[in-house]
């Protein structure tokens, strides 16, 4: 009888695990709450994904103007036509937007010896027509389409140097995917998410090597390297490379279990850190709202607001941004999947006027105040 119990608890458990295929939504307005008001300073969002329409970039005026955040860079920008499309909607939104261009590497570019050149090519043509800079890389990596250190991409790299653009990098995978999965360690289906190639030191290795060979890259790691579980390994990438900037976005989970080597993080490197949502308005941010415009914006004043609390606040368990992103504390769970809060860090005034905007006004040659 007790077998027969525990077995039908556990086939409860794994349904209720199994219940969800994707939990890769955010925190929302009826998650959170303000004990007190955050710290302001303007922002620039150096990290967002802005889908392929114009309502998009007019729906994400409306979530920048409720955000306190004065410019964004999309980095879902692409190339040729879809760049074009982009930049002239961002056009319309004189001052509010810069736009990177994609990295062409395809899965057909596998075995093309003149594949570097072309993607040069690609990235000049992108910047003469107005791109900001390339990025968020990384896609064909981690699928397998190549190595971060093939040297059939050492046209691209020199290009990038003559042209000084800024390269958005997402480098690798985060450490939980080579966990097993659990309940307490959900990974996330979908295009990339899940996917686990290379051992992810290796990657990242293979990462290091291009900046060794090539230190004049303006290098922004996305995820902040996917290394905020490594301060040390982190620490050594800001000490070695001069120009590797660490993009914040989509770790503070991670950070937030280890709120003081984040806190020194940020003193120590405060003219190399910039802030990132990841997050942006696509289709997938109109579905988590429920097809409600309203929602959405409120959504996003939630998410922006769960950032601000942890960077400018002490305040206690605040709901990390990403829902089922590992953070420190497990406070609940829906349908089977966790829910984390962490504590803010508080960061000094000067140090987060930095983040926010000073650092993206410097690295991208723009005017926010």
């Amino acid at each position: 009888m007790t077998l027969l119990l525990f077995a039908s608890i556990l086939t409860v458990v794994a349904l209720l695990w199994l219940q969800v295929d994707d939990d890769q939504g955010i925190c929302t307005a009826d998650m959170l709450w303000v004990e007190k008001e955050p710290k302001a300073f303007p922002v620039v969002n150096c990290h967002w994904h802005l889908g392929e329409n114009e309502a998009d970039y007019d729906t994400a005026v409306e979530v920048m103007d409720a955000t306190g955040v004065a410019v964004s860079i999309d980095l879902s920008g692409g190339t040729g036509d879809k760049l074009q499309r982009k930049l002239s909607w961002a056009k319309k939104h004189e001052g509010r937007f810069l736009v990177f261009c994609g990295f062409p590497f395809e899965e057909e570019d596998r075995d093309d010896p003149d594949i570097g050149r072309k993607l040069a090519d690609s990235l000049d043509e992108s910047i003469s027509m107005g791109a900001a800079g390339c990025g968020e890389m990384g896609f064909s990596v981690i699928h397998g389409y190549h190595e971060w250190a093939d040297r059939r991409l050492d046209p691209f790299w020199e290009k990038a140097i003559e042209l000084k653009a800024p390269l958005n990098f997402h480098s690798a995978q985060p450490s939980r995917y080579w966990r097993n999965e659990s309940p307490w360690n959900r990974i996330e289906s979908g295009t990339v998410r899940g996917i686990r190639p290379k051992c992810q030191h290796a990657m990242l290795r293979d990462r290091d090597a291009v900046l060794e060979r090539y230190p004049e890259l303006i290098f922004i790691a996305a995820h902040s390297s996917y290394a905020a579980d490594q301060v040390p390994y982190l620490i050594y990438l800001m000490e070695t490379f001069p120009n590797f900037i660490v993009d914040i976005n989509a770790s503070l989970e991670e950070w937030g279990k280890r709120p003081q080597e984040f806190y020194d993080f940020c003193v120590d490197y405060q003219d190399r850190i910039v802030y990132g949502t990841d997050w942006g308005v696509h289709q997938k941010a109109r579905t988590v709202a429920g097809g409600s415009h309203e929602k959405l914006i409120e959504d996003w004043k939630a998410f922006a607001m769960a950032h601000y609390l942890f960077l400018g606040t002490g305040q206690r368990m605040i709901p990390c941004p990403f829902n089922g992103n590992q953070g420190r504390y497990l406070t609940s769970r829906v349908n089977g999947f966790p829910r984390y809060s962490h504590d803010g860090v508080d960061l000094p005034n000067e140090v987060l006027e930095k983040i926010y905007y000073r650092n993206a006004q410097r690295i991208f040659g723009i005017k926010v105040v």
